[in-house]
């Protein structure tokens, strides 16, 4: 990752920045979460962009809004993951979000996120075929992290 950047705006509020190397984080990330898949034998994902809008969209929110959700719920907006899906216009059968923040490469997130079964389970879901990868930098913990799966009908 490049330098990690907060800013913060007139109001006083954490300013949503995406890394001047977010193609090549992001593309690191979609290899790793492909590779681990590969493991079981399970399909590859593949970037879908109307999926990587809604994970930096909530990258932002997070960074924005100060918070950090366990339980995958915006506390500003009572919006949880299939709100944000179906408002940004995905269609799906199912959707899986993996959130992290303050991982400073996506070797990293990618290593915390395996090594939780939760999120290990997510990223190893057979039914998904598209993913969505956020990542921004700002706010309290400097990067954040956002996966949003998806199986489309």
């Amino acid at each position: 990752m490049d330098s990690i950047q907060k800013e913060v705006n007139e109001e006083g509020v954490y300013v949503c920045i995406t890394p001047s190397n977010n193609d090549t984080v992001v593309a690191r990330l979609l290899d790793l979460i492909n590779r681990e898949r590969a493991k079981y034998d399970l399909a590859p994902v593949t970037l879908n962009p109307i999926l990587c809008r809604i994970a930096e969209d909530f990258c932002c929110a997070m960074i924005e809004g100060g918070f950090f959700p366990q339980d995958h719920i915006n506390p500003l907006t009572y919006e949880g993951p299939y709100d944000r899906a179906s408002a940004g216009g995905y269609l799906f059968l199912a959707i899986g979000e993996n959130l992290a923040a303050a991982q400073t490469t996506p070797d990293e997130a990618m290593r915390d996120w395996m090594w939780s079964p939760r999120h290990r389970d997510i990223i190893l879901g057979a039914q998904w075929t598209e993913v969505g990868i956020g990542v921004r930098t700002g706010g309290e913990y400097g990067v954040y992290w956002v996966l949003e799966f998806g199986n489309p009908p």
